[in-house]
């Protein structure tokens, strides 16, 4: 078939979000997973279990995984059966590093378990991500009142952080999450409401750098539709360099000018941070291990990067990484972008910005819808770049057959 013929057959194809996008759809929510999807949001709700305690939202992701086995999946992934076994391996390492360095594996080695589990369980239908994404929205949204109102934790001094807890995990939520859900909808009203909401719960949360990755991945929603493969990359990098001046000349600028004496603690954990990853084998020195000690008092990293390697060496850091650009952002996909998956890349361009200042991004809640969104949304891509190589394939051969019936 002929370039032309070609172009006819991509233009007969309806856009992705008109066809059958894992992400749109009219059925009505599970109450319970709405619910589960609520509780999703407590990260800062401790519930006492076996002489500690376990974050609410925890729980809730157990539940999920608990209801994912009494359902059957709405979608195949058979052909990322491999990425599951990789999952696999990768824990094993993990431990196994854990483990020749004398370390505790057991708890940070079963949230990233579960966390992978819940990709899986959300990307394969097995639970509705529309409704956990409309639950966790429905929380973030409860929690602004709340948290006002003196009825829910203040940890951070007057700043929003509520179910969430710490005051950057609450940016993330609120920079991400309704992100997500917009991309679960076609109505550009309600879009435009959630980023609306998801702006205003980000600024109060007073995180600097969770408002400036949800300032990126406005301009990149906005923006990125009307560019190429090449101009998107020129993109991205624009903001890797527009970060790192706003952090070195306006990070103490207007109202954060008070801020000096929490800025040097931060540049104090960064530079003990470096020579940790420094001193760190490519092999990694086991999980758990992404934290500094000042003054007889540890403090974790505040860079999610640096994090990966120092618990896994290079194959950690490499894998996550790769996971978040390959299903959020899709950098080399020639495939038609929907809007569902130009608002998973919004949300993806948070995760890896805010990552770069804030020490556990990747291995979070957010991080798994993220995930799972993306690996949806790739999985179709996929099956539609199949369908139109096999269409492609059937009218060459009648072109060269003509009296051939297939």
């Amino acid at each position: 078939m002929d370039s032309q013929g070609k172009g006819r057959f991509r233009a007969a194809l309806p856009p992705t979000d008109e066809r059958e996008n894992p992400l749109l759809s009219n059925r009505s929510p599970s109450l319970l997973q709405v619910c589960l999807g609520f509780l999703l949001v407590m990260q800062g709700v401790p519930i006492p279990a076996g002489g500690g305690s376990v974050p609410l939202s925890e729980l809730a992701a157990l539940a999920f995984l608990t209801l994912a086995l009494f359902r059957r999946p709405e979608r195949q992934l058979s052909r990322f059966g491999v990425v599951g076994v990789l999952a696999v391996a990768l824990i094993l390492y993990l431990i196994g590093v854990t483990i020749i360095n004398d370390g505790d594996w057991l708890r940070r080695a079963f949230r990233i378990a579960m966390l992978m589990g819940l990709i899986g369980v959300f990307a394969s239908g097995r639970v509705d991500m529309r409704a956990a994404l409309r639950g966790a929205v429905t929380a973030l949204a409860i929690n602004i009142p709340l948290f006002y109102l003196g009825l829910v934790p203040d940890t951070y001094g007057g700043v929003l952080t509520g179910f969430i807890g710490d005051k950057n995990v609450a940016g993330l939520y609120y920079a991400v999450v309704p992100l997500l859900l917009a991309a679960t909808s076609s109505n550009n009203r309600y879009k435009v409401a959630l980023l609306i909401f998801g702006a205003t719960g980000t600024v109060l949360t007073d995180s600097r750098t969770s408002m400036a990755a949800l300032a990126c991945a406005i301009i990149w929603v906005v923006a990125s539709p009307k560019l190429g493969m090449f101009f998107r990359m020129v993109l991205f990098g624009g903001f890797v360099v527009a970060i790192q001046y706003i952090e070195e000349n306006f990070a103490r600028a207007l109202v954060y000018a008070e801020r000096v004496g929490s800025d040097r603690l931060r540049a104090q954990i960064d530079r003990q941070s470096w020579e940790k990853v420094g001193d760190t084998p490519w092999y990694g020195s086991g999980l758990n291990q992404a934290f500094v000690i000042i003054e007889d008092r540890q403090w974790w990293f505040h860079n999610s990067y640096w994090g990966l390697w120092v618990e896994g060496g290079a194959i950690f850091c490499v894998v996550v990484v790769l996971a978040y650009i390959i299903l959020g952002l899709r950098p080399f996909s020639a495939v038609f972008r929907s809007r569902s998956r130009i608002a998973v890349e919004g949300a993806a361009i948070v995760l890896l910005v805010c990552a770069s200042r804030l020490g556990e991004t990747f291995i979070t809640v957010p991080g798994a819808l993220l995930l799972a969104c993306g690996l949806m949304l790739t999985a179709e891509e996929m099956r539609l770049r199949d369908q139109r190589a096999y269409q492609l394939k059937v009218e060459r051969v009648q072109e060269l057959n003509p009296g051939m019936r297939l």
